[in-house]
């Protein structure tokens, strides 16, 4: 679960760098199991 942590972490990480909601979004949804999104085709 540790490996899975920071992974999540290096996608928010990106997230905030690339200031992209939608990574942040599925970050988020990756984080609770959700199956993988491309976030440019959901929004």
């Amino acid at each position: 679960t540790s490996s899975s942590a920071v992974m999540i972490i290096k996608i928010i990480v990106i997230a905030l760098e690339n200031r992209d909601t939608c990574a942040l979004v599925e970050a988020r949804a990756r984080a609770h199991g959700v199956p993988h999104m491309h976030g440019k085709d959901k929004c």
